[in-house]
């Protein structure tokens, strides 16, 4: 008798991409592989970077079905005021109203902010508790439940799976209509300084919301922003909540890849005393790519063959390049924009030093991947790379308050120092071997877990 695979119908507002959100694939991937049939549900996206099934998932792509659903009001709006309505109302908005201190994005006018400071999660136009981001919220859940009761029903569902907070309280009705087990996914939170502050409810108002719906499960990244904490305080059980650290490809090292090609294809004129300096993070303001590109004058003066590859894509990027024209090295930052996840690894094996500057935790998965690649690591010391990063050993961490003096001195000691940068390349990926999950470790947890939860069904319906 065939046995019909598991139906796990999973919601979010992101999408599949062919470069980025390397979670959610990988999360799409090993219920794949565990023998799950996945239904995924997003809204459309004016994005070319979108991926299908078949790009991503290759002869499996069967056991995946995406359901993209169009918004009329946004493609009504898109048509009449173009693209990027929200983001320019919520700078009309910024400009003038008058922001309490605490909400300033910067404590002084113009960018970059200081090295030293660590800029606030900013709220937006379509993000935040106004009517334009009711709205929003509204017409995305209304269209989820629409679509999946419309495409997903004859299937019926196992598993109901919300990616990320504003999927919670639509798949919560819909875990209830399939008479399934929910689960809520969170690639970690920004809610623990706000909950702190008491202000949560006014700066994030959907994502709070989103948190503090019940689940069968809670699956949280442990990615140093204190998820565990902010669960357990919004009154979810420490027995619903799964707290690990991400998985990452560890089949991406490859000390062999020929850098002069990989370096010659982003437009860098290779020789054999160039050293590259790489960072993988979207361009967004708390990723604070302005500390590396501010580094650059004191590491060129002593260390002038190198250069400063950024690649990824996102809004901060006129401003970072405006920042590298101003300090006059532009003709030593490259931006390489969006790198699909088939080639990262070769950037990463080609690079010397990996540089990563985050306001709010520095646990990523490109630091882990570096990590993989026996790349010396330079981060911030922020307490979410303890137990993985110990300075001078296996990394090299920079105190904020220091910053300034701190990450050019550490830089150029890598990049100077071939023996040094080895042995803490050496000592990185020794780490990685046996301190980090593969994706397909990760995964079995996950899985194991999540299927325990149909253990009482199945039971009820021999």
């Amino acid at each position: 008798m065939t046995v019909s695979p598991k139906h796990l119908l999973m919601v979010s507002d992101q999408d599949l991409l062919v470069a980025g959100n390397q979670v959610l694939f990988e999360t799409i991937r090993g219920y794949v592989e565990a023998g799950w049939h996945v239904s995924f549900v997003t809204s459309q996206k004016d994005d070319p970077n979108v991926a299908s099934a078949e790009e991503l998932f290759g002869p499996k792509a069967d056991r995946v079905s995406i359901y993209r659903f169009a918004i009329p009001f946004h493609l009504i709006r898109r048509r009449i005021i173009g693209r990027g309505w929200a983001k320019r109302i919520s700078r009309l908005r910024r400009a003038f109203r008058r922001q309490p201190e605490e909400e300033q994005p910067f404590s002084h006018n113009g960018f970059p902010p200081p090295p030293e400071e660590v800029v606030p999660f900013l709220t937006n136009a379509a993000g935040s508790g106004g009517l334009l981001g009711r709205l929003n919220q509204r017409l995305f859940e209304y269209h989820v439940y629409k679509t999946a009761l419309g495409t997903v029903r004859s299937r019926s569902a196992d598993l109901v799976y919300a990616f990320e907070t504003n999927a919670t309280t639509v798949c919560r009705r819909l875990a209830d209509q399939f008479h399934a087990p929910l689960c809520s996914r969170y690639q970690g939170t920004f809610l623990k300084p706000s909950l702190d502050r008491g202000s949560a409810e006014r700066d994030y108002p959907f994502h709070l919301r989103g948190t503090k719906a019940p689940a069968d499960l809670h699956i949280m990244s442990n990615d140093g922003t204190y998820g565990e904490e902010v669960l357990l305080r919004l009154g979810h059980s420490k027995e619903q909540v799964l707290f690990l650290v991400d998985g990452i490809r560890k089949d991406i090292y490859h000390p062999e890849v020929d850098k002069a090609q990989v370096w010659r294809e982003v437009g860098i004129p290779y020789t054999p005393s160039m050293r590259a300096i790489l960072t993988l993070s979207k361009l967004g303001i708390w990723k604070r790519h302005d500390r590396i590109i501010g580094a650059m004058p004191a590491i060129l003066r002593e260390a002038p063959d190198t250069y400063l590859v950024i690649a990824h894509r996102g809004e901060m990027r006129p401003l970072l390049e405006e920042y590298a024209r101003k300090l006059g090295v532009a003709h030593r930052v490259v931006f390489v924009g969006p790198v699909p996840h088939t080639q990262v690894y070769r950037l990463l094996n080609a690079c010397d030093v990996y540089v990563n500057c985050n306001d709010h935790s520095n646990l990523s998965h490109p630091v882990m991947e570096a990590m993989v690649c026996g790349k010396a690591v330079v981060s911030i010391d922020d307490g979410s790379l303890d137990g993985i990063i110990a300075d001078g050993l296996n990394g090299a961490l920079v105190g904020l308050p220091s910053i300034r003096d701190e990450l050019p001195a550490k830089v150029i000691r890598l990049l100077r120092d071939d023996g040094y940068r080895a042995e803490i390349g050496r000592s990185a990926r020794r780490f990685s071997e046996t301190g980090l999950y593969s994706w397909e470790q990760r995964m079995k947890v996950e899985v194991e877990r999540v299927e325990g939860l149909l253990a009482p069904k199945v039971a009820a319906h021999p």
